[in-house]
């Protein structure tokens, strides 16, 4: 798909579903994880990559008041939902290899967004370029192989159910293949708690290793939220499962004839 097609795609679906990757869980998990290997009351200079609607960066604003956000997109649309929600954050609208910035970040976070890259590898040099040399990354991609939909081959591919978007889908350790070729170490591979979260890995450019502590408490974790997200209303779980099954698009189309709510611009 071109950049065009692609920045138009994004723009309409925030149009109609502006908080669809607003999860609490998910951005909570990710602000207490960073929270055990960076300082929390100095400055850290952070790059969300693929920001969205900036619920990730909102939560790191809030959690930790010193840090110094930034959140790159392809969707302005998506942008203007960012910088409403954190009018401190410093946003660009581009792709990671426009080469915006003329500094490096301490952290940097592509969430739910490198399997949509189809040079995966290239996509990571990129990254590495704009880490500082003791910086981290934290990569976070969906088991698209796992779910029931899914055909049960590795490739680049449109989802078959859900958003439909274009991702890559891949083992874990295909996945950890490209980001050793890429010139990464990996620091901790984490289990998310659910499979469009699954799989996460803590990487940097030099070698180096957790302590035992913080690697049992990502582990704590792992299970911490787990457990959560299991005890999750029945109700709360057939929602997403319809929504998965037939689109954001349709889910939000139904709900407003149930409520009998006029439908909204261009949808």
């Amino acid at each position: 798909m071109d950049r065009n097609s692609l920045e138009n795609e994004y723009d309409t679906f925030y149009k109609v579903s502006p908080y669809e990757w607003d999860n609490v869980d998910r951005n909570m998990f990710w602000a207490d994880l960073a929270a055990l290997f960076l300082p929390r009351e100095t400055e850290v200079r952070v790059l969300d990559i693929g920001c969205g609607a900036g619920k990730t960066l909102e939560v790191f604003s809030r959690r930790f008041p010193a840090w110094k956000l930034h959140g790159l997109d392809l969707s302005g649309e998506a942008l203007k939902i960012t910088q409403a929600r954190i009018p401190s954050a410093s946003l660009k609208k581009g792709f990671v290899g426009d080469a915006l910035y003329q500094h490096k970040f301490d952290f940097i976070t592509i969430l739910g967004v490198l399997e949509h890259i189809e040079d995966i590898e290239k996509g990571l040099g990129q990254i590495a370029a704009l880490l500082e040399k003791n910086g981290f990354l934290c990569i976070e991609v969906p088991n698209c192989l796992g779910y029931e939909t899914s055909e049960k081959h590795e490739g680049f591919r449109r989802l078959n159910a859900g958003s439909r978007q274009v991702e890559w889908h891949l083992l874990r350790s295909t996945w950890e293949r490209h980001i050793h070729n890429a010139g990464f170490n990996i620091y901790a591979a984490v289990t998310g708690f659910r499979q469009n979260i699954e799989f996460i890995w803590i990487v940097g450019l030099r070698p180096y290793s957790f302590s035992p502590d913080i690697l049992r408490e990502i582990r704590n974790m792992e299970h911490r939220y787990l457990k959560r997200a299991q005890a999750v209303p029945l109700s709360r779980r057939l929602r997403t499962i319809t929504r998965w099954l037939v689109g954001e698009r349709v889910y939000e189309t139904i709900k407003r004839l149930v409520k009998g709510t006029p439908p909204k611009n261009g949808s």
